[in-house]
């Protein structure tokens, strides 16, 4: 089973669902200071590591952002996620050197 790392906000985590037996999402918050990350107890009873990990692209993300996630996940692939994706996001997560399913989370 794949286990997934996402950071973003409360809407986030109730628009994506896993599937059973093969895809598993584990939700925190976005990294800041006082954050903890995907190896401390978290929220979703994650544990252990993951396969990937995926940003919610937004205010607040940028470049500490990411290494602090990459961090999180080394050697494994980060992405984003974009509510309802613009111009704007897509551009910042090029910059960030991301890339992503910038797509209408409602489908979901």
């Amino acid at each position: 089973m794949a286990r997934v790392a996402v950071f973003g906000g409360p809407s986030l985590k109730r628009r994506l669902k896993g599937l059973r037996g093969a895809l598993e999402y584990a939700f925190f918050p976005l990294p800041g200071p006082a954050s903890p990350g995907p190896q401390s107890p978290g929220p979703a009873g994650a544990r252990g590591p993951f396969d990937g990990a995926l940003i919610e692209v937004g205010r607040g993300v940028g470049p500490e952002t990411v290494r602090a996630v990459r961090r999180a996940v080394p050697g494994r692939p980060v992405g984003i996620f974009c509510h309802r994706p613009n111009a704007s996001q897509v551009r910042s997560a090029d910059r960030l050197g991301l890339v992503g399913a910038c797509q209408w989370l409602e489908s979901y």
